[in-house]
């Protein structure tokens, strides 16, 4: 279950680098994540997890989801057919 919980930014490629060891490092086993990206063209989509570890499989619980904004000129992202 999700509980509330202090905000911490844990990965910025800006300050840790583009190193995705880096990034494992950084979130694995510090409860729950939220991932946020924004590509090229804009769009930011994520994902929460209650949990973060290194993992070839999926998991996650019932709180796990992923999201997505809208783009900057205001329309869905497409979505792969």
């Amino acid at each position: 279950m999700i509980s509330l919980k202090r905000w911490e930014l844990a990965f910025c490629l800006k300050l840790h680098g583009i190193s995705f060891q880096t990034f494992f490092r950084r979130v694995s086993h510090s409860g729950g994540c939220v991932i946020a990206v924004e590509d090229s063209e804009g769009v930011v989509f994520g994902a929460f997890t209650d949990e973060f570890h290194k993992s070839h499989k999926y998991y996650g619980s019932a709180d796990t989801f992923v999201f997505t904004f809208k783009g900057p000129d205001g329309k869905q992202p497409a979505e792969n057919p």
